[in-house]
């Protein structure tokens, strides 16, 4: 019966055997893949597809990649590759891509004159394992420019080469040198101060940041605004708590009414934070160190808002603490040994509904933590032509308080103590943009100044851009400590940069350079549990896994007859 019924359906199943074979020749030439990672750093973002777009010329991207390496090497190295080869599937013939293996002389030296360096790593070849140069770089050329990219950064292998090459390619595209970006240098401003000694990396200095917009966007100036501001400035960022002169406060608004960017980040109240003594330091002794009492500013918030609540936004004077969505942070000091809840830094994200904003450049960001801050107080109707989004903003669990020892026990302690939530969510970075009017009448024009450039309105065609963060740490050099803290820095940073394009009116970059490993946070109520978790991932698994380590080693000696290990 069943020999009777193949017989019959002989080209049935011919069909299916063709149709297997067929498929599977289809599937195996498809590009496709599944990123399953956390933060899906592994996969290409549109931002490719959008910076190839605008190209003329084609990208000479060379890569120079050993691939005779140990198994763990090549696991940092194939996310590397498969990105790399995505971007040339996506830009077609707008990149030439060529991978290396830099296995021969000529191939060294060719690296080499592309300023590329071999380092020494571990081979593996059969069973035999030997130490050699490996190469792991990228060489970019357009035309007469060209950029040498090393795949190693921090002991390890990058993990967005994908912004690296986009972020180059639009250098390429840059004619100017400088970025049209200024820090404006008033007092009560933070400092952006070249690091000289450790202590200079501190929390009201943010020269890290203006290195790396150095990096991304070409020279920063440093400007005063006791004068018209010139016009090859398109953005200045105003941080920390200014006491600005009517005079400084009338040339800001009439940057704004010419269509100028102003991004600002204020502060209601200020501590200090006492170093460990270095006399102990030497002989390993790190006590000393101490966060102060936070003290609120509350004249200088109040002439601040004096003037900036005339665009429809105002600093509020108090101290914010975030009990449920506080941030896992190590000792500045580094008195405490593993790292400790702190509700002063609140880790927010569009998970927990603190990040809504719709815009382009706003909805890759996921994640965003904002350090030691207030809110804001926003009314949309003093500025009726402009056009107002909250970016961030807090839970309803929120605390405010007037007074506040910043210490960590003492945070915790108060965060827990205080059950008088906001109860609503406060803004926390507010973006406003549109045909801003002054905020000076002509009867109200500091004296000094020249009244024929006086501007009631804003400019034909321009349109102002003004936001408003409630925090000016979110990039301090005080992130730069340890790996923890970088991982802040680069996520905020994203947040800062994707601001000011999307002011720029270009937001290339912005998925790419979101893409950002994401802080792992635990929400747990209990301080016992917090204590207990903190000790199990800084010491207990450490612990455990060394002496499983040890024991093994030792069992595989004594079985190859070795007597101790």
């Amino acid at each position: 019966m069943i020999r009777l019924l193949l017989e019959k359906n002989k080209i049935f199943y011919a069909n299916i055997i063709i149709l297997f074979f067929l498929s599977n020749g289809v599937i195996s030439r498809a590009n496709l893949q599944l990123d399953l990672s956390k933060d899906r750093i592994n996969s290409v973002t549109r931002s490719t597809k959008k910076v190839f777009r605008s190209l003329e010329t084609p990208v000479l991207v060379e890569a120079y990649i050993t691939q005779k390496v140990t198994g763990e090497i090549l696991r940092g190295i194939l996310p590397i590759v498969s990105t790399l080869k995505e971007m040339k599937r996506i830009g077609g013939d707008k990149i030439q891509l060529r991978i290396y293996d830099p296995d021969t002389e000529d191939l060294r030296n060719k690296a080499q004159s592309r300023e590329i360096q071999g380092i020494q790593v571990e081979e593996r070849k059969d069973a035999e394992a030997s130490v050699r140069l490996g190469y792991f770089g990228v060489y970019m050329q357009m035309e007469d420019k060209s950029h040498s990219i090393n795949l190693i950064d921090k002991n390890w292998f990058v993990r967005d080469i994908e912004y690296r090459i986009l972020k180059q390619v639009k250098k390429f595209l840059q004619s100017k040198e400088k970025s049209g970006i200024a820090f404006a240098e008033v007092p009560g401003a933070v400092s952006i101060v070249p690091w000289s000694r450790i202590q200079d990396k501190n929390k009201d200095n943010l020269y890290g940041f203006k290195s790396v917009l150095r990096q991304e966007k070409g020279e920063i100036e440093s400007i005063l605004l006791n004068t018209r501001i010139p016009d090859r400035i398109q953005t200045i960022f105003l941080v920390g708590l200014p006491r600005l002169e009517k005079k400084e406060e009338y040339y800001l608004d009439q940057f704004l009414l010419r269509g100028g960017n102003l991004i600002c980040m204020f502060k209601s109240f200020q501590f200090q934070i006492k170093d460990p003594d270095p006399r102990l330091a030497q002989f390993g002794v790190s006590g000393g160190g101490s966060l102060g009492n936070a003290s609120l500013e509350r004249e200088d918030v109040k002439k601040l808002n004096k003037w900036i609540s005339g665009y429809g936004i105002s600093l509020k004077t108090e101290i914010l603490l975030e009990p449920k969505q506080a941030m896992p942070v190590w000792d500045f000091q580094g008195r405490i040994p593993f790292q400790t809840i702190y509700p002063a830094w609140a880790v927010y994200s569009k998970q927990t509904g603190n990040l809504m904003s719709k815009k382009e450049a706003m909805t890759p960001i996921t994640q965003l933590v904002i350090p030691w801050f207030s809110s804001l107080i926003l009314k949309e109707t003093i500025q009726s032509n402009v056009q107002y989004e909250v970016l961030a903003q807090t839970s309803l669990n929120a605390v405010s308080v007037d007074f506040a020892n910043m210490n960590y026990k003492e945070v915790q302690r108060l965060a827990s103590s205080t059950k008088q939530y906001l109860g609503y969510k406060a803004p926390i970075a507010v973006w406003a943009s549109g045909k801003f009017n002054s905020v000076f009448t002509p009867s109200s024009i500091p004296s000094g100044v020249r009244r024929n450039f006086y501007q009631r309105t804003q400019q034909e065609e321009t349109q102002g851009n003004l936001a408003v963060i409630a925090s000016p740490y979110m990039v301090s050099d005080i992130l730069l400590h340890n790996q923890n803290g970088l991982q802040v820095f680069n996520l905020n940073r994203a947040f800062l940069l994707n601001l000011l394009e999307m002011m720029e009116g270009d937001t290339d970059l912005a998925e790419a350079r979101s893409r950002q490993p994401t802080l792992s946070t635990l929400n747990v109520e209990s301080k016992f549990f917090q204590k207990l978790v903190s000790w199990i991932l800084s010491f207990a698994f450490p612990v455990f896994f060394g002496i499983f380590g040890t024991l093994y080693l030792i069992r595989r000696a004594k079985k190859r007859g070795v007597e101790k290990a």
